[in-house]
């Protein structure tokens, strides 16, 4: 990332707080820009990245600060990332190397965890 950039996510952090909204984390390094009502992977992909800051600057309404954990977790209860797990465990099943074919997660074919 080239030093105009760099300067202008920590204006970004800065003005969204430097810290995760959901619990608080605040190493710049995990930190992530987050739309709050979803979508962001996709305005991502087809916006320059300083251009993407400027507009989380403009429209900070729109945009959070969370975690890698939380936006994770996030991501999973609202099932934003529901297509794209679904379509990867399809592919994974399509060619034998999925979790429950495999036996790499027996715990979980068994009910027995740990």
């Amino acid at each position: 990332m080239d030093q105009y950039l760099t300067r202008k996510r920590a204006a970004v952090l800065a003005h969204l707080s430097n810290k995760c909204r959901r619990c608080g984390f605040s190493d710049c390094r995990a930190l992530q820009i987050d739309h709050i009502d979803g979508g962001g992977g996709k305005e991502l992909r087809c916006t320059a990245q300083w251009t993407y800051l400027n507009r989380v600057l403009a429209e900070s309404f729109r945009f959070q600060l969370l975690c890698a954990n939380c936006n994770w977790i996030k991501r999973s209860e609202k099932s934003e990332a529901k297509y794209r797990n679904q379509n990867i465990g399809q592919k994974a099943r399509n060619i034998g190397h999925a979790p429950e074919q495999s036996g790499i997660f027996p715990e979980q074919q068994t009910g027995n965890a740990g």
